[in-house]
């Protein structure tokens, strides 16, 4: 067996790669004061979203990050929209106090593009001058 290189994929095991910085992000967490805490939101029945969102739950939950999974419109209840109620569960993230972050699960870039802006709006304050909820 050849060991030159030259010419051939070399296949390296992201394992050792990731535990060096999952190491240090335990370390990091662990000299906070209290966990930092995601809210993830999901809002679709799509399967993909859903082992994604819970995927990032375990690996959260693993490295010491408080990780709350809010589900709303079709992935609370099939009857629902794809999608109802993601801007309502941004919000109200956002204006938890003990919510250090907020993670959308959506695989349509349209919409991925429509509620970063969002985001943004509401982390710099501009929303709820250009926005009234529906009811209001």
């Amino acid at each position: 067996m050849s060991t030159d290189p030259t010419g051939k994929g070399i296949l390296l095991k992201a394992d050792a790669i990731a535990d060096t910085f999952r190491e240090e992000i335990v370390q990091a967490l662990k000299a906070l004061p209290k966990p930092p805490k995601l809210v993830g939101i999901l809002a679709t029945s799509a399967a993909p979203s859903r082992f994604y969102a819970e995927f990032t739950k375990k690996q959260c939950d693993g490295l010491g990050f408080e990780f709350v999974l809010k589900e709303i419109g079709a992935a609370l209840n099939p009857e629902n929209g794809e999608g109802d109620g993601v801007e309502e569960a941004i919000m109200e993230a956002n204006e938890d106090d003990s919510v250090d972050g907020i993670m959308v699960s959506e695989f349509d870039f349209r919409v991925l593009v429509y509620r970063e802006l969002i985001v943004c709006l509401v982390f710099v304050g501009l929303l709820p001058y250009l926005w009234e909820p529906a009811g209001v």
